[in-house]
């Protein structure tokens, strides 16, 4: 007959890769506590329920979601569509493509010191640049299904 929790003899809780034995309250404040979390994480994913912690895990700005003062709901709603489709076509391109718009664009970095580091003209980054922006461009378009 399997021994009732109360009978055992020893209680032991994992820690990383070992077991440390405890008195039978720490191991039910352990435990219990562990379930706890696991039933609030299922009632949480049963009803849907979206924690600012995981938006920022996403890499949102936990800010951008809300609306500013004063701001129309349905505005806040669109530039965060906006926003995410942006996004993922700026993740569709490739690498190079991806790293010469976020130093351009996000770093501010000059056109020439890309050319200068990349070993080729300004010419040649304008080029590129261009030609990654109409790329871009035609890529929301058919995200967002607006004729040319």
């Amino acid at each position: 007959m399997p021994k009732q929790k109360s009978d055992r003899e020893q209680y032991l809780i994992r820690i990383g890769e070992t077991l440390v034995p405890v008195n039978r309250e720490i191991y039910g404040a352990y435990y219990g506590g562990e379930r706890r979390e696991r039933y609030q994480a299922e009632r949480d994913q049963a009803h849907g329920t979206l924690y600012f912690s995981a938006m920022g895990e996403e890499g949102a700005d936990v800010l951008e979601i809300l609306p500013a003062s004063g701001e129309n709901p349905l505005d806040t709603l669109e530039r965060r569509e906006r926003d995410l489709l942006l996004s993922a076509a700026l993740h569709r391109l490739p690498g190079p493509d991806r790293t010469l718009i976020r130093q351009l664009y996000w770093d501010g970095l000059p056109r020439t010191g890309i050319a200068r580091q990349e070993g080729v003209s300004e010419g040649a980054i304008r080029k590129r640049e261009q030609r990654i922006l109409k790329s871009l461009h035609s890529d929301l378009q058919e995200a967002l299904s607006i004729p040319a």
